[in-house]
């Protein structure tokens, strides 16, 4: 009945079969463009003689090498974030000061307008033109690829030198122009290359372009320690964690972000080149951005001073109070809930974006990709700045505005002058169209750069409390707009991230949250157990609200919690967060994909998850065996083989790593040798076309493997007699899987018929 069963849902299956051959063998023909990288140290004579040769100073030195080359990575990513904030910084001055020149009271619309448009777009164009242009693998965050490259894939270009300046300066004009996106990613990628370049003492970039005229690597036996695979990409990893700690100031976050992408080949030994390297990229990242905002022309005075400053580095402003009632975890679960179909919407619309995309501006049209980041820049500046011109004006908060703490009971006066150190500054009360006295309400979150929205929304407050309260109506558009242009970014050709944008839509989304809870409190009159009002802190729902987001757009638990809390110094609501997080990260996952799995897909990099999702997939794993994604004819090269066959055959096949084998009769000449290169066949996460409105699943194409695999069993065996190391005497005895599963199913195996009596 079983097998019965079976053919007839494979009969029924036979139509669907035919697009997801297609769509499979469309994937296995990309995945061609890629290799694998080995990162299992060869075991052979000469690397047992190595071995027992090495001595106990040799072996002692080479640790405390590997240390000391974290150190110069962490030192090199802090260096290269202070050299990119200032550079966005002094874009960002440009930019704002030459249009606030043309705004003052009763000024009119078009000529600001044009000033900030004109610059926003040009910088724009900049950022493009670097993304396509000069470097490809420059644009997006490069995490996906960076994720694939930890796993064993081999991306070409990843961690080049072009690649690195090219996302470096793409990255402050991007973030410059206005795009509602974030650096943090892209950093990411940048601090992995510094610490790829590193490791290697040189840039192997220079002698390609060059043509080997010039070599850019420093001689020295140091060199040597680091040379194999393994090496490179644990300081690759290294680089990528002291990135997220330069620019979010979360080291232990950087370091969990390592362990998260990188797990298929985790070690102790990355963990502590991880550790060191965050470390030192935030020691040095902060120092030198103390010594540029105090304008010391002495770096040793800034040395000595800059301890002091050391309590936040990352996006927050002020260090505040943060606190949450028990009943609040409800609460803190449904922004959980709402993030996760946040970050399920965003990886739905941006399956339907690139689809459009690759018939509009695919990756090789490079001019249209450029316009592209240039029509994307002009929406969001116009959008953003059409919402602060039709900003209402109110008076700036004067000090009759107190607040009575919760906890400590402490009555506070907010006084807006920059006189007070523990307030914030009231230089962000920006006038601009309105009277002497007013500000507009939302300059504060529409006309201030990206990193200085998420410092107003998360911990825009004193040290005693919440005095200050954002316009419920501009978080409202924040929300939604901000949510809205930030759908199309992946996958354009600037060289940004969504990390901070995702920050930015969640921290409004925890605001709106609690200003609701708020009023819910307020209309039935609450009260604390001193009998005063019952207020919630606004600046933990923003945290929550943040992570929540954050979470169902990355689908990473772990990094993304502590992200977060390290970033806003919110280790207060430690629990808040990590409920959020989980409750994002499972209503993300039963919708959708997260959006960097789901790049990887569109790239078609050929990556294998470490854990199976879905039910059909864990079955599938367990009956396939390496024979049924394997083919039966690789090209392999004999053990003796001459230097210019070598070379031939490297040339005319793509990939680099081929199997050695021994014939029976050696021979010195290998004139007879013939090479035959044929395509590699394998299953790599089959997709199938569902028949209701063409939605690509992966769940019915991991149904149809499963079905076919008692199929290709029936058909493919060998006999009692026969060599068990063989291979099929021809390629017919053996049909491909999805042509297999469009055949009618084979007969039953009837077992034999018992011996007469």
């Amino acid at each position: 009945m079983g097998c019965l069963g079976r053919a007839r849902r494979i009969k029924m299956a036979s139509v669907s079969a035919l697009p997801s051959s297609a769509e499979a063998r469309r994937r296995m023909e990309a995945m061609k463009n890629f290799t694998s990288t080995d990162y299992d140290l060869a075991e052979s004579d000469l690397q047992t003689e190595l071995l027992l040769n090495t001595t106990k100073s040799q072996f002692r030195w080479e640790e405390l090498g590997g240390y000391l080359m974290a150190f110069m990575v962490g030192f090199g990513t802090g260096l290269m974030s202070f050299f990119f904030n200032w550079g966005i910084k002094a874009l960002n001055k440009v930019k704002f000061q030459l249009t606030e020149d043309y705004i003052y009271p009763g000024a009119g619309f078009v000529q600001p307008f044009f000033c900030f448009i004109g610059f926003s777009v040009l910088f724009g164009l900049i950022a493009g033109a670097c993304g396509t242009y000069v470097a490809p693998m420059a644009a997006g965050s490069g995490v996906p690829e960076l994720k694939a490259y930890l796993n064993g894939v081999h991306v070409k270009g990843l961690l080049t030198l072009r690649t690195f300046l090219a996302k470096s300066f793409g990255l402050c004009f991007a973030i410059a122009s206005g795009l509602f996106a974030g650096k943090e990613g892209p950093f990411i990628h940048i601090g992995a290359i510094i610490g790829g370049g590193i490791c290697g003492l040189g840039s192997a970039s220079i002698q390609r372009l060059t043509g080997g005229r010039l070599r850019a690597q420093l001689k020295s036996s140091f060199t040597n320690l680091f040379a194999n695979s393994a090496q490179h990409r644990d300081f690759v990893s290294a680089g990528a964690a002291a990135g997220i700690s330069a620019t979010f100031g979360a080291p232990i976050g950087g370091v969990l972000f390592a362990l998260e992408e990188g797990a298929s080949f985790f070690n102790l030994k990355m963990l502590w080149y991880a550790v060191a390297a965050t470390a030192v990229a935030l020691y040095f990242a902060v120092l030198f951005t103390y010594w540029r905002l105090v304008g010391s022309d002495n770096l040793w005075h800034a040395f000595m001073r800059a301890p002091t400053t050391f309590t936040q580095s990352g996006q927050a402003s002020l260090p505040p109070m943060f606190y949450f009632m028990s009943w609040e975890i409800v609460v803190f679960c449904l922004l959980g809930v709402v993030g996760g179909v946040m970050g399920a919407i965003l990886v739905l619309v941006h399956q339907g974006v690139s689809k459009v995309r690759a018939m509009v501006a695919p990756p090789g049209a490079h001019f249209r990709r450029t316009l592209e980041v240039g029509l994307l820049t002009l929406v969001t500046v116009v959008l953003f700045f059409c919402i602060t011109y039709a900003s209402p004006c109110e008076p700036i908060p004067t000090a009759q505005t107190t607040y009575t703490n919760p906890i400590t009971r402490m009555t506070s006066t907010f006084v807006p002058t920059a006189e007070s150190p523990d307030i914030v500054d009231a230089s962000i009360f920006k006038q601009l169209w309105c009277q002497e006295g007013e500000y507009n309400v939302n300059s504060l979150l529409f006309f201030s750069p990206i990193d200085d929205v998420l410092s107003n929304l998360i911990q825009y407050e004193s040290e005693l409390g919440e005095p200050l309260q954002h316009s419920w109506q501009s978080m409202l558009m924040l929300f939604f707009v901000g949510f809205c242009v930030m759908l199309p970014i992946p996958g354009s050709g600037a060289p940004v991230g969504l990390f901070v944008p995702s920050l930015v839509v969640g921290a409004a989304g925890g605001r709106l949250c609690g200003r609701l809870v708020q009023a819910i409190l307020t209309s039935v009159e609450a009260k604390d157990e001193y009998g005063a009002p019952l207020q919630v802190n606004q600046a933990c729902y923003a945290a929550v609200g943040a992570a929540a987001v954050l979470a169902g757009v990355r689908r990473r638990m772990l990094s993304a919690a502590v992200i977060v809390m390290e970033t806003t110094a919110s280790l207060h609501a430690k629990s808040p967060i990590l409920f959020a997080v989980f409750f994002a990260k499972i209503v993300g996952d039963l919708l959708n994909i997260g959006i960097y799995d789901y790049t990887i897909r569109r790239k078609n990099l050929p990556y294998l998850e470490g854990n199976l999702m879905t039910l059909a997939h864990q079955k599938a794993q367990a009956l396939l065996t390496a024979e049924d994604v394997m083919t039966p004819d690789p090209v392999m090269i004999p053990a003796i083989i001459r230097v210019r066959e070598l070379i031939q055959l490297l040339q005319d096949l793509p990939h680099s790593t081929f199997p050695l084998y021994q014939p029976r009769d050696v021979k010195i000449s290998t004139a007879g040798f013939t090479f035959s290169a044929v395509e590699p066949f394998g299953v790599s996460k089959p997709r199938a076309k569902a028949d209701s409105g063409g939605v690509e699943t992966d769940e019915e194409g991991a149904e149809l493997l499963l079905r076919d695999v008692p199929c290709r069993a029936s058909r493919w065996t060998v006999g009692a007699g026969a060599d068990r190391h063989s291979a099929p005497a021809s390629q017919g005895n053996r049909r491909p899987v999805m042509d297999c599963l469009a055949a009618p199913p084979p007969p039953p195996r009837l077992p034999p018929a018992p011996p007469p009596a």
